[in-house]
């Protein structure tokens, strides 16, 4: 793993995409539709061992969860030295299987029969995510406050508690949301419930996943109680924001693709 490039000939940082129990014909399909993207943003390689992968930050963990020849139906451990490692499982279009991806600490999925469109939103929206978690310029400086920011950014896909982000960023509980409202004008568990809204406007413009999958994604509790919120924060329901803003942004990643 350590002579993949992550740099292309001009100097442009590209991600490592370290593919786990693809199989060669898979890893060939896969590797010709990601070579489609522009501009190029991904290198693929294959790995061995998990940990190979769970120890480069910097990289998306895509795992076979198929049933299909090398399929690996395993977990992402989310330790604290994981947390922000990006997983993406490839599986078979059932709602089981979505169900099944999430539990094991996946944070997307990639359907089979591989479509380019699909391998285009999910990579996109994930290089973004990564992008988020990985820009300490994005944080505030005040310690205290970036640890707390980044553990809720990081278990964006879990309803952490007050007394968790408080014990991670090493503060009580008084002095956090003096912080918080300092800072933001908001308690610490408004600002993480605006993340996982910012979150699901994300992937409202740059996936084609459902809304009850968003909000099921995001550990709303139901899709009606997710479609309040988003409205409340951005003005319109996700289907209709979806349908506004839908291609912002990204349409130019994929432009030319088809050539």
């Amino acid at each position: 793993m350590g002579s993949w490039r992550n740099h292309d000939s001009n100097g442009q940082r590209v991600i490592p995409l370290h593919c786990y129990g693809f199989g060669t014909a898979l890893l060939e399909e896969f590797r010709g539709l990601v070579a489609r993207l522009r501009p190029q943003q991904f290198v693929v390689g294959s790995i061995f061992t998990l940990g190979e992968a769970l120890s480069d930050p910097t990289g998306i963990v895509l795992v076979n969860f198929t049933n299909r020849p090398g399929g690996a139906r395993t977990s992402i451990p989310r330790s604290k030295g994981s947390a922000s490692i990006t997983a993406i499982a490839l599986i078979e279009q059932t709602t089981s299987m979505r169900h099944q991806t999430y539990a094991n600490g996946f944070d997307d999925y990639v359907s089979v029969p591989l479509i380019f469109d699909e391998i285009a939103f999910r990579l996109m929206s994930a290089r973004r995510h990564q992008k988020t978690l990985g820009d300490d310029n994005e944080l505030p400086s005040d310690p205290v406050l970036k640890r707390a920011c980044r553990f809720m950014e990081e278990q964006s896909r879990k309803n952490v508690t007050l007394a968790e982000i408080c014990q991670y960023a090493g503060t009580n509980h008084n002095t956090l949301t003096r912080k918080f409202k300092t800072e933001f004008n908001m308690t610490p568990m408004a600002w993480q419930r605006d993340q996982r809204l910012l979150r699901a406007a994300d992937l409202l413009v740059s996936t084609t996943e459902s809304v009850i999958s968003i909000a099921e994604r995001l550990n709303f509790s139901d899709a009606n109680n997710f479609s309040t919120a988003f409205k409340r924060r951005f003005g319109k329901a996700p289907l209709a924001y979806r349908k506004g803003e839908y291609g912002k942004g990204f349409s130019e990643s994929i432009k030319g693709s088809s050539g």
